[in-house]
């Protein structure tokens, strides 16, 4: 899994990023770290977070589809990616 996004919650550190869902696929997934040991996995999903859907991202050098998570933003009292 490649990091993109980190955030540190009440429960460790959430890490957002692109991974291999399946060959020559790449979708967004969420893992969840300890906080004081950034080695120690205590979950991660088992779908992806995002997956590619629509025609512009199954097009391309990975035409069976690529979704990346650029970076999370606050606004307005929330958490967007």
């Amino acid at each position: 899994m490649a990091s993109a996004t980190k955030l540190l919650s009440a429960r460790g550190k959430v890490t957002s990023a692109a991974q291999a869902s399946r060959p020559g696929t790449y979708s967004a997934g969420e893992a969840l770290f300890s906080s004081t040991n950034p080695t120690h996995l205590l979950a991660r999903l088992d779908q992806p977070a995002f997956k590619p859907q629509l025609p512009f991202e199954k097009s391309g050098q990975y035409a069976a589809g690529t979704t990346f998570v650029g970076g999370l933003v606050y606004f307005e009292q929330k958490w967007s990616l």
